[in-house]
Formats: structure tokens, sequence, C-alpha cells
């Protein structure tokens, strides 16, 4: 029978939060509500507090994109900008494939983004983080997965 876990988080003036991430895990799926920042860094997810080895890239629905290697990220450019959106990430053997990055912001924006990642053992942690600077002024975090 399948599985399911969740857990959501409130940050409070925190640069990041951190999740369990079971190893039966298959799909993981990142739900932001009326999330904003001190900062205009960009968002960022990192499985077992890996910082590098990425292919992530990101694009607001305008003339701007990222294309980092340190996490899955969602663009932020604003520390005005209240966020809502989800993020799946899903499992292919060792290898995690994040897939439509959707989200909308307060200033009327559009993202999408994929990317992915190559590990050697089942992540067991998600970082979700305010990029380098910042910190959580609002809104709430669910992680969902699935097995």
């Amino acid at each position: 029978p399948p599985r399911m876990h969740s857990q959501t988080q409130t940050p409070g003036a925190v640069n990041a939060v951190d999740f369990t991430i079971p190893a039966w895990a298959k799909k993981i799926t990142i739900s932001i509500q009326a999330l904003k920042q001190t900062g205009n860094a960009h968002y960022q997810v990192q499985l077992n507090g890996i910082t590098s080895g990425y292919f992530s890239r990101s694009t607001q629905i305008s003339d701007y994109s990222i294309a980092p290697t340190d996490g899955f990220n969602w663009p932020n450019n604003s520390a005005a900008n209240v966020m809502t959106g989800h993020m799946y990430i899903l499992r292919e053997d060792l290898n995690y494939t994040s897939d439509l990055r959707s989200t909308l912001e307060s200033g009327g924006y559009f993202q999408l983004g994929q990317g992915r990642l190559a590990l050697t053992a089942a992540p067991s942690t998600l970082r979700f983080k305010c990029g380098s600077t910042g910190v959580f002024a609002s809104g709430s975090i669910t992680v969902i997965c699935e097995g």
C-alpha cells in the first residue's frame, strides 16, 4: 500500500528550516503558502545538506532567469514579495528530478523551473532556506512524502 508522511512548519526569524525525509519516499511535494522573507535572495531546497552538483533552472515570466548549482531554486528578487506555490521532487533510483516549480508572487510574476541531482544514498533531510541573506518573515512550508 502507498505510504504518506506530511510535515508543516511556520518558520520564525531563521534562515532555514529542515524536514525529515523517509527512506521509502519516491515523491516529495513542497508547498509554500504566503511565504515572505526579509531579504531578496532566492529560496533554495537542498537534499542531505548537499550544496553543490545541482543542475537547476528557474525562470520568472518576464526577462529574469537563474541557473544555480547549489540547490533547487525559486527566484525571489524583492523582500516585498509574498510567494505561494509548489515544487515536486521525484526519485528514480538515486537520481532526483525537481519538476514543475510553479509559484505566483504578490508582484504578479509567475515562475517555473526544473532541475536534477544525483545522490549516492536516499535523502534523509530536506532544507528549505532563504538563500544567503534574509530570514523568514511569514508564511508556511509543508513537505509531503509519498512512497
